[in-house]
């Protein structure tokens, strides 16, 4: 979720102290092997058919081979990239580190199993909500690059600035060209601003889409967040409403407040 995209729009070819092709090769190769355990364990994870749980090794694998996230995990597996990287030893096309995003649905997945399983399941909640914002941020400082690649560096206040003289030579270093990027898309998302107006038709477009896209992701965001909120003080919530329903009634009913008392602490306890 976050070298795919980020390979697509800053190409190799085209950064100033990078990250070396061997060390993106390395990462592709530690990427297959950890899919290819993941295909080896799906192939031995049981299932429950009319309610009785599958353990027959043969079983397993005709159940996991007969899904469609199978031919999923067949494809984000083949090494595509691996191989066109070393076939014609150049920046390999976007499609390819794409086809890695397939297993998404195994991250969904994670995150249920956590979110069921952990002892605070409100923590790693936060945790995904905070991540996923994150990625769009990512993604959409990706895409701002992209297109500002596609209409020239410099060409306008709005795109990402030029690096052809020597007093300008540090926005050419891929650090600076990720920061900005994702400053950039962080502001826009939150509906900040304070940044260059656009110039084209075009740009204008992509920053009306931003800012609906960040109205809702934000509104998305603060639900998330309060159900979390809510959910961590739904215990101490239901305790203090029923504490206040019996102290009211006590006083309707003029319990003694030694008595009052008494009841509270018990409560307490």
């Amino acid at each position: 979720m976050w070298s795919s995209t980020y390979r697509w729009a800053f190409s190799p070819a085209d950064q100033a102290n990078g990250l070396p092709q061997s060390l993106w090769l390395c990462l592709d190769a530690l990427f297959y092997v950890a899919y290819f355990l993941d295909v080896l364990v799906q192939m031995r994870t049981s299932f429950l058919k009319d309610g009785i749980l599958q353990t027959d090794e043969a079983v397993l694998h005709c159940h996991y081979v007969g899904t469609s996230l199978f031919w999923l995990d067949i494809l984000a597996i083949l090494p595509f990239d691996i191989a066109y990287m070393v076939l014609y030893r150049g920046p390999v096309p976007a499609p390819f580190h794409a086809l890695k995003l397939l297993k998404y649905y195994r991250l969904r997945q994670f995150t249920d199993r956590t979110e069921t399983r952990s002892h605070l399941p409100n923590l790693s909640r936060a945790f995904f909500v905070v991540h996923n914002l994150l990625v769009l941020i990512h993604w959409n400082a990706c895409l701002y690059f992209l297109i500002s690649k596609h209409v020239g560096f410099g060409k306008d206040r709005w795109v990402y600035p030029a690096w052809n003289t020597t007093e300008s030579s540090e926005w050419g270093s891929v650090s600076r060209q990720y920061i900005y990027s994702f400053y950039w898309s962080a502001l826009t998302l939150t509906t900040i601003g304070e940044l260059p107006e656009p110039q084209s038709n075009g740009e204008y477009l992509f920053v009306t889409v931003d800012f609906l896209v960040g109205v809702l992701m934000f509104a998305a965001l603060v639900g998330d967040i309060g159900a979390i909120i809510e959910n961590m003080q739904k215990t101490r919530m239901k305790f203090q409403t029923k504490m206040d329903n019996i102290k009211r009634y006590m006083n309707i009913t003029k319990v003694p407040s030694y008595l009052q008392e008494r009841v509270i602490k018990w409560f307490d306890y």
